[in-house]
């Protein structure tokens, strides 16, 4: 019984080392950090990043304080992004889109209204404070429009060549802008419904669309299909806790429980609950055979299909095949 005691204390002694040396290790990675200066056009002070009221043309000067805790020097990117929706239903600032890779719906991206330094070397210990001007498009939008900045340190991933996962630290400051108190009806939209693959495993999307400047919140989404006239569902998916930025869309991902996907006719039946709204979609969509195909030969983790049967019958009818031919012959040598 002593023995047993003995390692079990042991047991935990040893996990709360790596624990602690884990820990450890990670906050030894957090080599910088960024604060906001926030301007007189603040809305709400109480708020860490930039939530600002301004009006149509108006420039303001956007200040970021950089600090380097190391004593080595390092040097950071910083990207002015318009926020977009994520695959999983997450604010996201870190993707450098144009214009024209952004919903179709946004009439102003914040990344083109923005100009600043892109890269800032920071010697060791050193804080500097980098500014950014922002110019608003002369024509007035109701809503918000969001961006934010995105910051990474460049020289992280030449420190550990080796590793094949670098932990990469960054911070995304967003951005909030707004011109009038206009209230906006939130709005949703189902868009193309389309079989595909997430982490090389059958799934099929439904493209959900927000084209309003304003956030959809807390959403609850159920997502069902069926065999087009059928009732029997074959594949459900719910997630909660999902939000959407102005203007954009997103790929919910309906998993197909590992299954190879299957040529046929299909109905999506999605419902959609908020903090902005309700919504009920029914879709009929088409999963081609050829298509099909392609998806399960890269797929992972679906069943084999058992080809003795087929290489059975691809025999027996060789077999077949030879005996009726040496039969033929055979009668033809007879009336010969």
């Amino acid at each position: 019984m002593k023995k047993k005691i003995g390692f079990i204390l042991a047991a935990l002694f040893v996990g709360l080392y790596f624990s602690q040396a884990q820990t450890q290790a990670a906050t030894e990675k957090i080599t910088y950090s960024v604060k906001t200066k926030l301007p007189a056009s603040q809305s709400d002070a109480a708020k860490s990043y930039f939530d600002l009221k301004l009006a149509p043309g108006q420039k303001e000067t956007l200040t970021l304080y950089l600090t380097n805790h190391s004593e080595q020097e390092i040097k950071l990117h910083i990207e002015p992004n318009t926020a977009v929706t994520n695959k999983n239903g997450v604010f996201d600032y870190s993707f450098s889109k144009t214009k024209d890779q952004l919903d179709k719906s946004l009439r102003f991206s914040f990344r083109d209204l923005v100009t600043g330094p892109k890269d800032v070397t920071l010697k060791g210990k050193e804080t500097k404070e980098v500014s950014y001007e922002l110019t608003l498009p002369k024509e007035s939008f109701d809503g918000i429009l969001l961006g934010g900045f995105y910051i990474s340190q460049k020289d992280e991933e030449k420190a550990e060549p080796k590793q094949m996962i670098v932990n990469k630290k960054a911070y995304a400051i967003a951005v909030s802008i707004r011109e009038t108190d206009k209230k906006i009806t939130s709005e949703l939209k189902l868009n193309e419904v389309k079989p595909a693959l997430e982490n090389y495993r059958t799934i099929v999307t439904a493209n959900l669309q927000n084209p309003q400047p304003e956030l959809i919140k807390q959403m609850k989404v159920v997502a069902k299909i069926m065999k087009a006239g059928d009732t029997q569902v074959l594949h459900q998916t719910e997630r909660d806790q999902l939000g959407m930025v102005p203007n954009s869309n997103f790929d919910f991902p309906i998993s197909w429980d590992n299954q190879p996907l299957e040529q046929g006719e299909y109905t999506l039946d999605l419902t959609v609950t908020s903090a902005n709204g309700d919504w009920h979609f029914s879709k009929n969509f088409t999963i081609a055979g050829k298509e099909a195909k392609q998806l399960n030969q890269t797929a992972v983790d679906l069943p084999k299909e058992d080809n003795r049967l087929l290489l059975l019958c691809g025999i027996l009818s060789g077999i077949i095949l030879l005996l009726v031919v040496g039969f033929i012959w055979r009668e033809k040598q007879r009336r010969k």
